[in-house]
């Protein structure tokens, strides 16, 4: 059998054989830049989604140019920023896929 098509394996199956499968890849919005920076830092990513306080919603993104640009640089303290403050929010910036697209079609949308 000739091997399969990487890009016929849906998100689901990719992230089922990498190494980030275990990762708790949300933060809450109540928390801390430094929480999620150290978070970011310890599992060696970019980037978190961030969930409205006391649900799973997701209702941004927060990454290390966040930080940079809009902690960092502003010379603001990591410890009592919140989340909130420094993530990208909104409906109109967030692009997404389910488990269950093709990765053909996450492609499309990176």
């Amino acid at each position: 059998d000739p091997p399969l098509n990487p890009l016929f394996e849906t998100a689901q199956s990719a992230l089922e054989k990498s190494c980030y499968l275990n990762i708790n890849w949300k933060i809450s919005e109540d928390a801390t830049v430094s929480e999620a920076v150290k978070r970011m830092a310890a599992h060696d990513i970019g980037a978190l989604a961030v969930t409205e306080a006391g649900s799973d919603v997701v209702s941004g993104i927060i990454s290390e140019r966040d930080y940079l640009n809009k902690v960092a640089f502003l010379k603001r303290d990591p410890k009592t920023t919140k989340v909130s403050e420094a993530c990208t929010s909104g409906r109109a910036n967030l692009v997404t896929v389910t488990k269950g697209n093709p990765i053909d079609r996450c492609m499309e949308k990176m």
